[in-house]
């Protein structure tokens, strides 16, 4: 079977450039991924402290402690919250003549509209999978 990249490759004489680019981006991408942290800590300039700090952060961790989904989900809520506040906040500054333009009170009752619904869904969505293990057999 013919591959129309080659042969498109051969018919404008760029088989060559293409091949050493495609070796040259195979080179640098094993390079990339056999680096060990050390590596990273060493090129980065970072001690062994500010790594530990970055990996807890990107592990949701808050003060050294991990938080689990129910703070996360807690979070999440008070967001929802604050972004329903800000939309009526907004509404009122508008209603009272408030130096507020009616685009961005559209913008943030909008905003506060999809959080809400992204809210609801993932509520839906926690529920059906309760249900569904209540109704495992053990």
């Amino acid at each position: 079977m013919i591959n129309p990249l080659q042969s498109n490759l051969d018919a404008y004489s760029l088989s060559s450039d293409f091949n050493s680019a495609n070796q040259a981006f195979q080179s640098h991408y094993r390079t990339g991924i056999s680096k060990t942290s050390d590596d990273v800590k060493a090129e980065a300039g970072l001690s062994a402290t500010d790594i530990a700090e970055q990996n807890q952060l990107a592990s949701g961790a808050v003060g050294g402690t991990i938080g689990g989904f129910g703070t996360m989900l807690k979070n999440e809520m008070s967001r929802v919250n604050q972004t329903q506040l800000t939309a009526n906040d907004n509404m009122q500054d508008y209603a009272t003549g408030g130096e507020i333009s009616l685009h961005n009170v559209m913008m943030s009752v909008n905003k506060a509209e999809m959080s809400l619904k992204l809210a609801t869904q993932v509520r839906n969505k926690m529920v059906s999978a309760y249900q569904d293990i209540a109704r495992m057999q053990i």
